[in-house]
């Protein structure tokens, strides 16, 4: 078993053709893109805009990424 690495700061949910783009904050962005990714395939997301437009175009027209990485300790101090 591999530690994954945990990164924090912004990411970026993208629309690849629309270009439209949700983006939120976490301590843990991997951790909250799967979250994220959970929801909507469960159809369950709490952003009713973005849920419509994956049921409608598919997970295939979406990325999930980081954006800014910051350093947590620079936060926490």
């Amino acid at each position: 078993y591999m530690a994954r690495e945990v990164l924090t700061g912004v990411y970026c949910i993208e629309h690849l053709k629309n270009h439209k783009k949700y983006y939120g904050s976490a301590v843990d962005i991997y951790e909250r893109i799967s979250e994220h990714k959970r929801d909507l395939r469960k159809g369950i997301h709490c952003n009713s805009p973005l849920q419509n437009s994956y049921n409608e175009h598919g997970e295939e027209n979406f990325s999930f990424k980081p954006f800014v990485i910051i350093n947590y300790e620079d936060i926490t101090e």
